[in-house]
């Protein structure tokens, strides 16, 4: 019986994309790196940087692709991307979420406090603002990216 054993070819190992494993040479790290069609890898910060040229040669205002919550984020130690390399959505989110809060917050002490608002019309106006604004701002980002003509982030390579 030992010598089926031997006759029986081993099965090629294969990949989620069904190509043989090792084949590309490419290597599996974290989440925050990237590898590219050569095989090299690119770190969050080496896309950072990448990111950070592109945007000054397109000559978009620092203030407008590094915000203050990006770099307060970024601070604490998330790696997060500038607003040009998000998703229409995820830039919809996050920019509605934060001035619809901070909006509130600020229109609460400053107005709606003497005004004898009900909490429900505070909060629906509150949640209104910030998808407008969201709104807004995930269009501007969405529009100056198309126009700049900008590298996605997934598609960044070392140069």
């Amino acid at each position: 019986m030992d010598f089926l054993r031997r006759s029986v070819p081993k099965k090629p190992r294969l990949n989620m994309s069904g190509r043989l494993a090792g084949e590309l040479g490419v290597k599996k790290k974290s989440n925050s790196t990237t590898v590219n069609k050569k095989g090299m890898i690119m770190t969050y910060e080496e896309k950072c940087d990448f990111a950070i040229k592109e945007l000054d040669a397109a000559k978009i205002w620092k203030s407008n692709y590094n915000p203050p919550i990006v770099k307060f984020a970024r601070k604490l130690g998330f790696k997060v991307r500038f607003p040009h390399y998000n998703s229409f959505l995820t830039n919809w989110l996050s920019t509605g979420l934060y001035f619809g809060l901070f909006w509130g917050i600020y229109m609460y002490f400053f107005s709606w406090n003497t005004k004898n608002m009900s909490i429900a019309a505070m909060l629906s106006t509150a949640l209104f603002a910030g998808a407008l604004f969201g709104l807004a701002m995930a269009t501007y980002y969405s529009c100056s990216f198309k126009k700049h003509k900008l590298t996605p982030w997934h598609e960044m390579k070392n140069t």
